[in-house]
């Protein structure tokens, strides 16, 4: 199922529709929906789409070229070499006007680190003078910025756009998921975001049986997802796994993370830098802090699926394919309150960043206190302070009380500064001015 990416659809259709020739870069992590969203786009158009896969450069370059011919309805030429190759491509790229795609191109990048430089040489001298589209594609994101995007790259400054395909935010999970706004939120926190992970929610059945069928039965596809794409992204998934296993179950600071990993500190850097790189976490400082290298950085997991395989699955695996339905009954139902706030508190991010004038959105905190969301706008000197809570019957003013006495611990603009006070919960016992329950965010989502 495709859904949504209408402003990406939109941004590659005006580019075909150029009398010009054009080079896209779409690129992001796995299972993001780059591959949904290229055949999108070419289903009714001239296109020749190539997945490379993890074979010798040269046995890639036979195929790509085959495809090619077969598209043309020609006998596959001889080809010598990869130049041989880049001047047929490019001549045909010149006959008509077709998309390329090359999807997956970090692997042939690996291969052989010249590619670069054939496809710069497909760039000026042939793709230019046609009216052709050539994509580049792929997983591997620092690759992509590093060997295609990055000034150092034979590529750099050819491109015509580049697509980095995010996730799915709160408002297009909705999309997707038919059902009310709390359970949106708890299927947010459990099959997190990438779409691919999404369309395994079966929309006619119940959230637990839906937890039970597509992770915890070790027969479903999302049941060991989580370990196979770090075998499949890394040389020591173990270390990884470890890693992912000490931030779900609360250990957000380097030192924390190594003290429970006991990977030393020295070389547990290295393992973050990469997980960050592939987008599997993600690291935050306070919302306050001008110095984005401050050592109060806190780490999280980014994808909702990870995160709760991480926190249930993976701790308790014997449990889990021993007797899943008692799991799921005995651990999992229990402990989703104290889970899915979290999530609660991303949604209410979103829900601030898209209705108010904040340029600046997050959490804060320092020593013992931490506020759930600051929102800054430095040009009126304006600043807005949050709590959620995945409750009901909150009691707005005790929250606000709370809030208020933290509040004066932010330094921001202290002297002049114009404040604002909002309060987030699934229901409150009585509302004050600022409060906005489920029922709100699901008017506005």
């Amino acid at each position: 199922m495709f859904v949504n990416r209408k402003d990406e659809l939109r941004f590659l259709r005006r580019e075909y529709g150029e009398e010009r020739s054009s080079f896209i870069v779409i690129y992001g992590r796995r299972r993001v929906g780059k591959t949904e969203l290229i055949k999108e786009l070419i289903k009714d158009k001239p296109s020749i789409y190539f997945l490379v896969s993890e074979e010798p450069t040269e046995t890639q370059l036979g195929r790509l070229v085959q495809k090619i011919a077969g598209y043309f309805k020609e006998r596959t030429p001889k080809i010598e070499d990869w130049l041989d190759a880049i001047d047929y491509i490019g001549e045909k790229l010149r006959e008509d006007k077709i998309i390329l795609v090359i999807d997956e191109f970090p692997y042939l990048v690996t291969s052989n680190k010249a590619v670069p430089s054939y496809f710069q040489r497909l760039s000026d001298e042939y793709l230019k003078d046609s009216r052709s589209m050539l994509i580049l594609s792929g997983s591997s994101i620092g690759l992509m910025e590093s060997k295609v995007l990055g000034h150092k790259s034979p590529l750099y400054g050819r491109r015509t756009g580049q697509i980095d395909l995010e996730p799915f935010d709160f408002e297009k999970l909705r999309l997707i998921i038919k059902k009310g706004i709390k359970e949106c939120i708890e299927i947010n926190a459990i099959f997190g975001n990438i779409p691919m992970y999404l369309n395994f929610f079966d929309n006619r059945g119940s959230l637990k049986n839906n937890i039970l069928e597509n992770i915890l039965d070790k027969k479903a596809f999302l049941y060991k997802e989580p370990e196979f794409m770090l075998k499949q992204e890394f040389r020591e998934p173990s270390k990884y796994m470890s890693i992912m296993d000490a931030i779900a179950n609360g250990n957000a600071r380097l030192n924390s993370i190594s003290n429970k990993t006991r990977i030393p500190p020295g070389t547990i850097s290295k393992y973050i830098s990469n997980l960050l790189k592939v987008r599997l976490i993600e690291r935050e400082v306070p919302i306050t802090e001008r110095n984005k290298k401050s050592k109060k950085s806190l780490y999280t997991i980014k994808d909702g699926l990870f995160n709760f395989w991480f926190y249930f699955v993976e701790p308790n695996i014997s449990d889990v394919e021993s007797n899943p339905e008692g799991f799921l009954k005995d651990i999992v139902v229990p402990g989703l309150p104290e889970f899915v706030g979290k999530t609660f508190e991303k949604v209410c991010i979103e829900f601030v960043r898209k209705r108010f004038d904040y340029g600046c959105v997050g959490r804060w905190w320092h020593k013992e206190r931490e506020i759930d969301i600051v929102g800054l706008n430095k040009v009126e000197a304006k600043i807005l302070f949050a709590e959620c809570k995945w409750q009901d019957n909150v009691d707005a003013f005790k929250l606000l009380n709370e809030l208020k006495e933290k509040s004066r611990h932010v330094r921001w603009n202290n002297n002049k500064r114009k404040e604002e006070f909002m309060l987030f919960a699934k229901s409150f016992s009585k509302k004050t001015k600022g409060c906005y329950d489920i029922k709100d965010l699901d008017k506005f989502f």
